[in-house]
C-alpha cells in the first residue's frame, strides 16, 4: 500500500474517532391504543350450527382488519 493512500486512511480513522456521536433525547409518545375488540369466535358453543360457526368467523376476521388499520395508522409515524 502507498504512503499516499495510508495517510489518507488515517485521515479519515482519525477524523471519525474525533467526531462524537450525536445523543438525542425525546420524551416517549403518548399513544392511545385502542381495544382488542371482542371477537366472536370466543362465544361459539359446541353444538353451533355451522351458519353460526361461519357467520362468527367472518365478523371476527372484519373486526380484526379493522383494529390491524388502526393499529397501522398509530405506527405510521414511526416507518421510515
Amino acid at each position: 500500500m502507498g504512503l499516499r493512500k495510508l495517510l489518507i486512511i488515517s485521515l479519515f480513522l482519525i477524523t471519525g474517532c474525533a467526531s462524537q456521536p450525536q445523543i438525542i433525547t425525546a420524551e416517549p409518545a403518548k399513544i392511545q391504543v385502542p381495544a382488542r375488540p371482542e371477537l366472536p369466535i370466543s362465544d361459539l358453543k359446541e353444538g353451533d350450527s355451522p351458519a353460526t360457526v361461519i357467520q362468527a368467523h367472518r365478523i371476527t376476521i372484519k373486526l380484526l382488519q379493522g383494529y390491524a388499520k388502526e393499529l397501522e395508522e398509530l405506527l405510521k409515524p414511526y416507518k421510515k
